[in-house]
């Protein structure tokens, strides 16, 4: 009788600590963002738009560059940022994006564009740092 109350309580102790939410992965992380947007002094920068830690996306039109901001957001929600500009012959447009900890080895991303086609103005023209999600564990 001892025995079977004995492997009772155990079993019971089992079970109870089986049952965590998570499966017993460490808790879920948050990224430091650094988003930054430049421009050579011709371009003008039309719009940044960048998603939030929500995953929800902010646009800020006619922004002052440089431009930057710094976010934490959750693990499980997704980096991007985007930002449009026109460019005239010889002038650019860049956007950076850092991050931490790394994600598959990188912590940042950047793009950049200039116009190198004379008598020219490229409209509207984009950088981008493509969407991602930003891994849980």
């Amino acid at each position: 009788m001892k025995n079977t109350f004995l492997t009772i309580v155990f079993a019971v102790f089992l079970v109870s600590s089986c049952g965590d939410d998570d499966g017993g992965l460490p808790p879920a992380k948050n990224y430091s963002i650094e988003y930054k947007v430049t421009a050579s002094d011709g371009t003008t920068v039309n719009r940044i738009e960048y998603l939030d830690k929500n995953a929800e996306r902010v646009v800020i039109e006619n922004p002052t560059v440089p431009w930057e901001i710094s976010l934490s957001i959750p693990a499980g929600k997704a980096l991007e940022a985007k930002a449009f500009g026109d460019i005239p012959f010889n002038e650019d447009l860049s956007i950076e994006a850092r991050w931490s900890p790394a994600i598959d080895g990188e912590s940042s991303e950047s793009q950049y564009l200039k116009n190198e086609t004379e008598n020219s103005v490229i409209s509207n023209g984009d950088v981008e740092i493509e969407g991602r999600s930003l891994p849980r564990y």
